[in-house]
């Protein structure tokens, strides 16, 4: 199955998709608890309180346990792991996440409060009668709702909205599970981003070693030739240079075989591994990244907008291919080498910024997703 992505942008947080290992689930027991400490706050702007919004907001999330048993409800949490809880901010929001535990991404969410550019705009009026116009509505995201009404890169494009309870309840239908391609389409721009990178180091290195003989493309040249007919005629003293310049061009020799090397790990054929949550194997799909003709590597790579995803294929734990053990081992010991590297702890490379490792792959989650080498 062929994937372009110049216009798919659809698994974004923006459409309420995110890594479910961030999620914690919101139980029936404690849900009226974390709503319960909005009740005695106001708005961003100190105007109004949330009490009301409060109680609409959990009156919302029972009747999607009513309607739909199998899914589970739950907040986000930040980077040290603390929960953000559901108030939003500006549009002073509340909003929960849809997911199935065994995936490895949210589903969509849902949320009430005043989603529309209109009553955000008239919320904000220093007139009162304008901010009673300001209405609230109940929303639903995902990535498989497609409202034409607004651009695809606001937060509306995902979003379909009622003042009706009833009615909004009705489009939690397009919150459906997650299969092998959402992944690839939720990651694609962070995985091509990470593998130019890579590859962009050692071409820097070559860049810098460059600079420091000559800024001058012809005068450089000249010199390079220089310094190759010394290399391949050391006897000939015409064509002698001084030392120092001798080892600038030494340096910078070993940078491009650096760079030619590392050209040659970069390969269109990746592997997408998902390990399943209940541990007893993984999934693999192999992926094709179609990098297009041109003869810049790093811009094939980063500008690659399109991947023929193959089928799905499982395996038990006892089975796992030994060179994908393999793969998974390096990049694991890779990613604690990184972390130990920074004072706090990055997310996933949804959010965060861990490595490519060229001739090996890329952590897309941690324990659970990774990008390797066919």
């Amino acid at each position: 199955m062929e994937l372009n992505f110049y216009w798919a942008k659809k698994f974004t947080k923006k459409a309420g998709v995110v890594p479910t290992q961030y999620i914690e689930e919101l139980c029936v027991d404690t849900q009226t608890e974390q709503l319960s400490k909005y009740a005695s706050d106001t708005d961003h702007l100190g105007r109004e309180p949330i009490k009301d919004r409060a109680t609409k907001m959990l009156e919302f999330i029972d009747l999607v346990r009513a309607n739909y048993p199998y899914l589970s409800i739950g907040i986000e949490r930040n980077v040290k792991g603390v929960c953000s809880g559901l108030y939003t901010g500006r549009n002073d929001s509340l909003e929960v996440y849809l997911y199935i535990p065994r995936f490895s991404l949210t589903m969509g969410k849902i949320g009430f409060g005043r989603f529309l550019d209109k009553d955000i705009k008239l919320a904000d009026s220093p007139y009162p009668f304008e901010r009673d116009k300001a209405e609230f509505r109940f929303a639903v995201w995902s990535p498989h709702i497609k409202n034409e009404r607004y651009n695809e890169n606001t937060t509306q494009h995902h979003m379909k909205a009622s003042p009706d309870m009833y009615k909004a309840i009705k489009h939690v239908k397009f919150a459906r599970p997650v299969v092998s391609a959402n992944y690839i389409e939720a990651f694609h721009s962070y995985l091509f981003d990470r593998y130019d990178s890579a590859l962009a180091k050692y071409d820097e290195e070559v860049g810098r070693a460059k600079r420091e003989i000559s800024n001058d493309n012809l005068w450089f040249t000249e010199l390079r030739n220089v310094y190759l007919h010394a290399k391949n005629f050391p006897d000939n003293k015409a064509y002698q240079l001084d030392p120092k310049l001798v080892e600038k061009f030494d340096t910078l020799e070993k940078d491009i075989a650096a760079y030619r090397e590392m050209k040659e790990l970069v390969s269109p054929n990746l592997l997408q591994v998902r390990v399943l949550s209940s541990g007893t194997g993984i999934e693999v799909t192999p992926i094709q990244c179609m990098f297009g003709a041109s003869s810049n590597t790093n811009q094939a790579i980063r500008y690659c907008r399109k991947v023929d995803v193959g089928e799905l294929m499982t395996y038990n734990a006892d089975y796992i291919p030994t060179k994908i053990q393999g793969q998974i081992s390096t990049l694991e010991l890779q990613l604690e080498i990184d972390a130990s590297e920074v004072d706090e702890v990055s997310r996933t490379s949804m959010f965060g910024t861990n490595s490519f490792m060229l001739g090996v792959g890329w952590v897309a989650l941690n324990k659970e997703l990774y990008y390797v080498y066919a």
